[in-house]
């Protein structure tokens, strides 16, 4: 390789990762059902009935979905589940959960509007960026991704 082509790969490489955490590790895909948020690192792909790395039903205290490539992680909020759900477009707020051996955190923030209705008509979802930040035995990793919270 060249010197320029290992720089590449590197920048590649770390582009989804915060800083000072390790290099976020490949993600697969999780299904999907019901209304929720929906969330996709861009640089990791899905197949095409799968969409999804991130997803938590549309209440609060519901468990973040994820698979980082060995099985299927149901990671249990640390708010009390309820019928509710609090956020919508424009808004920024952070969820917390706890698995067997780990944590993860998501810091959501409003993301840029692909509803292609007007403002009178809306949407039945609202766009979202989120960072998520999982801890356990094999270390952090952080993802950046995109999505849609809604039915």
């Amino acid at each position: 390789m060249t010197r320029g082509t290992i720089w590449m790969a590197l920048l590649l490489a770390t582009s989804t990762a915060w800083p000072s955490d390790r290099t976020a590790q490949p993600l697969s895909c999780v299904y999907t059902d019901g209304c929720g948020c929906r969330v996709a690192v861009p640089n990791m792909r899905c197949p095409a009935n799968l969409s999804t790395h991130f997803f938590h039903e549309l209440a609060e205290g519901s468990p973040l979905k994820f698979d980082l490539g060995k099985r299927e992680v149901l990671a249990q909020s640390t708010k009390p589940w309820n019928n509710h759900f609090g956020y919508g477009e424009g808004d920024s707020w952070t969820e917390d959960f706890q698995f067997p051996g780990g944590t993860a955190r998501v810091d959501y923030s409003p993301g840029r509007s692909t509803c292609p209705k007007d403002a009178e008509d809306g949407c039945e979802y609202f766009d979202v960026r989120a960072r998520v930040k999982i801890s356990d035995s094999a270390g952090v990793r952080s993802y950046e991704g995109v999505g849609k919270c809604g039915c």
